[in-house]
């Protein structure tokens, strides 16, 4: 059931021999609006007529300079791509990095 998005995160995650998947999961189309609203700043509409939007977020494990090596791919192989939140527990061997990613598509 993974998304495109979540299959090219785990394709890269193979590369890093240092790194194990803990978890994936698809993000609603909700999940790409903005985190924090305020009356000055509410949330932008998420539902944009000819727009698609694909989210995952994915937990990762492994040596920190490792991790780092690893979000370095991903901005190197989807340059397109949108960030969202970043996690980093340090609290517990080995480290785990939980980001999120989001695709945004024009529908013909």
């Amino acid at each position: 059931n993974s998304t495109p998005l979540a299959q090219a995160l785990v394709h890269l995650l193979r590369r890093h021999e240092g790194l194990s998947l803990v978890r994936t999961a698809a993000l609603a189309p909700d999940s790409a609006a903005p985190a924090a609203t305020t009356p000055a700043a509410p949330a932008a509409s998420t539902s944009l007529p000819g727009l698609s939007k694909q989210g995952v977020e994915l937990t990762v494990a492994g040596p920190y300079t490792e991790l780092i090596r690893y979000v370095q791919k991903l901005e190197q192989a989807m340059p397109n791509a949108r960030w969202g939140q970043m996690t980093l527990k340090s609290d517990k061997q080995p480290p785990e990095l939980t980001l999120q990613m989001f695709l945004l598509e024009m529908q013909p």
